[in-house]
């Protein structure tokens, strides 16, 4: 299509992350018949499917979820330091990052052999760098829906293995006597399953006991309720002390198993039961050893990739680098100036179309718009966070033995730094979580590994120092020679809000009972790809769809044949 100016649409999506790229499939939850024209030309269409305009103002799919090369990285920095997407005026913001930097540190480490080569980074083009990079245990709906919309035929996705523990050096730990074999220097496996309890030489037989009575419950959600009722809201922390005896060391990895972003004192028992729950129970659901996953090729930007190209093959047109300039949304008390030339639809009449300004300049009509780049600027985020990520060579190899002789390779680990174990850090901020992929994730070249970062803290600085020496700690700790070398650092902060309370009731409204506009949530801050994403693009689906008689099931897709029309290949 040369030009989008004067067409019609049932439905314009802005931004390709994962949640626009999903509901972008809404045209494919319907059945597709194969036609013959006159020619014999065989084409896919859909019997009833939605025109749908999906555009993004960037020149990659993923949007806040992309995965770039180093080229690529270099440019996304200085658009978010020196530059606005766009200029929608001061009621909104278009970027959810700032106070991007990179550094190329490209030296090998002080103990290197002159004789040794040097490390060094590959071709740019060789890496994936995954702006938001996700955690997926086995039990998340995630899973299942790529399953049934068929996706997963074009997407990899490899274990996470072991998750450890940072263990500062104190007289006590120093001055222990046999090894352990659950220690790596200063790291230590966090006991997770039966297994790793019995086999950790360094419990006491109490605090097996009292382990192992913790992991039993909380793997039991059945149990959770009569608890929660008097402990739900209080730490974690006490709850821990007054029902099972643990002591503080032995609540650290516990603790770890939550991913919670905030200090231990701020977990309360409730999110901290429902995350260990979910982890306890994603632990062999499609393999032993192993109850996490990534995507490989850069994370959540490769299972949006493939959302769009599915949908592009199902007739969905895209456009990149195409900007939306303006926005009509229902205000609190007032509506948004508009031009003379823009329909005025924003009460709710589904058969209207709203008449849309793009770049180039282009107008096109639409009956739904959906928005989730843009939220209206708050006085502060709700959390920010902090990122760090990091190539170094050579790879972090001692870190990724198999589970077990039955498991598969794992190409991703957890490393948690606790509240206090740093010299920065304070036993009141929060930890920081490191997640590191080998080469086999896609990510980076053989004998490297990436290495994500994040912290959320109300101090940027101490944030950065804290990830910094975090960084530092892990690769003096790791068992190997030689110790690896940082190449490459990119460090960034993302903000994150809920839409619907910045922005007010009347976006609920919107969204779920009338009007043109409907808003998507961005991602929740953290490690672990939450299934209220999904829940959210469900409630998108059936707000567009609501009159469309033969919809389908959510993100159930039959099987289609001939590559969705095409021709077969000849002999």
């Amino acid at each position: 299509m040369e030009t989008l100016h004067e067409t019609e649409w049932d439905v314009v999506i802005t931004g390709t992350g994962l949640s626009q790229s999903l509901l972008a499939l809404l045209r494919l939850n319907l059945e597709w018949a194969f036609l013959t024209d006159s020619v014999g030309d065989k084409s896919a269409l859909s019997r009833s499917g939605k025109r749908i305009l999906h555009i993004d103002r960037n020149d990659y799919y993923g949007e806040s979820e992309a995965a770039l090369n180093l080229k690529e990285a270099a440019k996304w920095v200085s658009t978010v330091n020196h530059g606005k997407f766009l200029d929608l005026g001061a009621e909104y913001s278009s970027s959810s990052f700032s106070n991007a930097v990179i550094e190329q540190l490209d030296r090998t480490s002080p103990d290197t052999s002159p004789d040794s080569p040097k490390p060094q980074l590959a071709a740019p083009r060789s890496y994936n760098i995954a702006l938001s990079s996700k955690l997926i245990f086995l039990r998340s709906n995630l899973l299942p829906a790529l399953v049934s919309s068929k996706l997963y035929q074009q997407l990899s996705f490899l274990a996470v293995g072991d998750w450890w523990i940072y263990i500062p050096d104190t007289p006590s730990t120093a001055s222990e006597g046999a090894p352990n074999p659950a220690f790596s220097s200063r790291l230590r496996k966090i006991p997770s399953r039966r297994e790793d309890v019995f086999q950790d030489r360094s419990l006491s037989p109490r605090a097996t006991r009292s382990l192992m009575q913790f992991l039993k419950f909380a793997a039991d959600a059945e149990r959770h309720a009569s608890v929660l009722k008097e402990w739900g809201q209080k730490p974690f922390p006490e709850f821990l002390s007054a029902q099972y005896k643990l002591e503080a060391d032995l609540q650290a990895p516990l603790l770890a198993l939550t991913l919670s972003l905030s200090p231990p004192l701020e977990t309360t028992t409730a999110q901290a039961l429902l995350q260990i729950h979910r982890h306890l129970t994603s632990i062999g659901r499609f393999g032993p050893g192993f109850g996490v996953v990534v995507p490989m090729w850069g994370g959540l930007a490769e299972i949006a990739q493939v959302a769009c190209r599915a949908q592009a093959v199902g007739g969905g047109v895209y456009a990149l680098k195409k900007e939306m300039q303006r926005i009509p949304v229902v205000g609190a008390s007032h509506r948004q100036p508009t031009t003379e030339n823009v329909d005025d639809n924003l009460d709710g009449d589904d058969s209207r179309l709203t008449t849309l300004f793009l770049s180039g300049p282009e107008r096109v009509r639409s009956k739904k718009i959906v928005l989730s780049s843009f939220s209206r600027q708050v006085a502060s985020p709700t959390k920010s966070v902090y990122h760090l990520i990091a190539i170094v060579s050579p790879s972090l190899f001692s870190l990724f033995p198999p589970p077990s002789d039955i498991s598969p390779e794992p190409a991703g680990v957890v490393v948690v730094f606790p509240s206090g174990s740093l010299t920065a850090a304070k036993s009141s901020d929060p930890p920081a979580y490191l997640t590191i992929h080998s080469s086999d994730t896609g990510e980076c070249p053989r004998d490297q590994s990436i290495i994500h970062a994040q912290m959320s803290h109300s101090s940027q600085s101490t944030a950065s120092q804290t990830l910094r020496l975090a960084l530092k700690a892990l690769l003096r700790s790791v068992d190997q020679e030689p110790k690896p070398d940082v190449l490459w650092i990119m460090s960034y902060t993302s903000h994150h809000e809920d839409i619907r309370a910045a922005t007010g009731a009347e976006v609920e409204g919107v969204r779920r009972k009338k009007g043109p506009v409907l808003f998507l949530k961005p991602q929740p801050p953290g490690l672990v790809f939450e299934d209220s994403v999904l829940d959210d693009v469900r409630s998108a689906w059936e707000r567009i769809t609501k009159d469309d008689a033969d919809r389908g099931e959510f993100m159930q897709f039959e099987e289609r044949e001939a590559a969705m029309g095409e021709d077969e290949p000849e002999e």
